[in-house]
């Protein structure tokens, strides 16, 4: 493709080349025969008009003048028409290389964004096998809990994540799993564990808690539905999903979202809600390009495992499922170097 529009370029340029060189050479005639054509052959007519026409010389001057614009009109379309070929084929020429060039970025920028896709399609495969292997190597574990799993899951996987779901050096996102949990006699979705593009890992260390039907993760809990907006910080849309504690960059941060409680088919209970946010539209939308699509499945993907371990964890009498609390609500004395952290802050989410 290269080599062809180098080719059209070199021909374009000849031509070009061409039609200037006609010009110059053809220019001193037609100068000439315009002159005649335009000026001396209506002047004379305007002359024997003067004259009158029944005087003796104005059939003369009136003959003359008429062959002078006659020829003058003649020669001038001969001498120009090489000139006129020559600039209608290079100007063909010249768009026939615009639109090859057109072609070429159009190609190239299709191969990028395949390449993109198809990155983002290893790194999902790779997050997802992480995270299986990640909560299996907490569920072996004596007195292990769902907290240190999730815990352990999502900081294996944070790095992968992010290029799975695209997000980029530029773009503030975040990413936080929420476990419901009762405070003050009221259950609430607490953060677990989350990673941000301004705080980076966040493991229980505070945070807002989404009552039932408030914000997007309180209301894809309540509701028990998936919670994905291309344009979350339109007013339509936020209308729909109340805060009691709003932030005044909430709008800017929170551009587009994809809210997922983790549930499965046999067990439609919500035990948890993942959540994606960034600040550009158009990111995460079902209905949109595969890219947009792509990015709110790979939230559902985090979901399903979540759910996956909450299941699990179920069946194990050193946890009480969600919280990261041992039996009658102790910690456990000993901890794994990596889950420490967590076990240390209670697994209360954040």
């Amino acid at each position: 493709m290269t080599n062809q529009i180098d080719r059209f370029k070199s021909s374009s340029a000849a031509l070009w080349a061409s039609a200037l060189s006609l010009t110059e050479t053809n220019d001193k005639l037609s100068r000439g025969l315009r002159l005649g054509a335009t000026v001396i052959g209506p002047a004379l007519l305007g002359w024997a008009g003067w004259l009158g026409f029944n005087h003796p010389w104005s059939a003369a001057i009136v003959s003359v003048a008429v062959v002078l614009v006659a020829i003058g009109i003649v020669v001038i379309l001969v001498a120009d028409r090489p000139r006129l070929i020559a600039w209608n084929a290079a100007k063909d020429l010249r768009d026939q290389v615009e639109e090859f060039i057109l072609e070429r970025d159009q190609l190239s920028n299709e191969a990028r964004l395949r390449a993109h896709a198809a990155e983002r399609r290893d790194a999902r495969l790779i997050a997802l096998r992480t995270m299986i292997e990640s909560v299996e190597e907490v569920l072996v574990q004596p007195r292990s809990t769902l907290g240190m799993a999730l815990s352990l899951m999502m900081d294996n996987v944070h790095l992968t994540m992010q290029k799975a779901l695209a997000f980029g050096n530029g773009d503030d996102w975040t990413l936080a799993i929420f476990l419901p949990q009762k405070i003050d006699g009221e259950e609430v979705m607490t953060r677990l564990v989350g990673h941000s593009s301004k705080r980076g890992w966040e493991n229980n260390t505070g945070g807002r808690t989404w009552a039932r039907g408030k914000g997007f993760a309180g209301t894809a809990w309540s509701d028990e539905r998936d919670v994905v907006h291309r344009d979350a910080d339109s007013d339509i849309v936020l209308q729909h999903y109340p805060s009691d504690h709003p932030k005044p960059d909430d709008k800017d941060r929170f551009k587009s979202v994809a809210c997922i409680p983790a549930r499965t088919r046999s067990t439609p209970k919500v035990r948890a809600v993942v959540c994606a946010t960034i600040n550009r539209n158009d990111h995460f939308w079902d209905d949109g390009p595969e890219n947009a699509k792509l990015s709110a499945d790979i939230v559902r993907d985090i979901a399903t495992v979540v759910a996956m371990a909450a299941i699990a964890f179920d069946g194990k009498d050193s946890a009480v499922a969600g919280n990261g609390l041992g039996k009658r609500g102790r910690r456990p004395k000993q901890v794994d170097a990596v889950t420490g952290d967590l076990q240390r802050n209670g697994g209360n989410g954040s």
